[in-house]
């Protein structure tokens, strides 16, 4: 009788170990699987923030306007000052 209740705790102790690191693996997996989701969030938000960036950058290089100094042409003035010279030389 003590023997079939010996064996009987054996297997429920066994049955509890079992379930109870299976338990443990699983909420482990579950925890990595949150932290990876959390990452790849705040990896994407990073990305958003490079992209709007770039874009800020992009859209200043087409809207800035060349400085005009007193006195001095700019490039764009000083290449078609060139052209009139070069097209008047070649008329005469």
């Amino acid at each position: 009788m003590i023997l079939l209740l010996l064996i009987a705790l054996y297997f429920v102790i066994k049955w509890a170990v079992k379930n109870g690191i299976r338990d443990y693996y699983e909420e482990q997996k579950e925890e990595i699987m949150e932290e990876s989701e959390e990452e790849k969030e705040i990896e994407e938000k990073a990305k958003i923030e490079e992209k709007k960036e770039e874009a800020k950058k992009k859209v200043k290089k087409r809207t800035t306007k060349p400085k005009v100094t007193a006195g001095k042409e700019t490039k764009v003035e000083e290449k078609k000052a060139r052209k009139k010279a070069t097209a008047k030389a070649s008329k005469e």
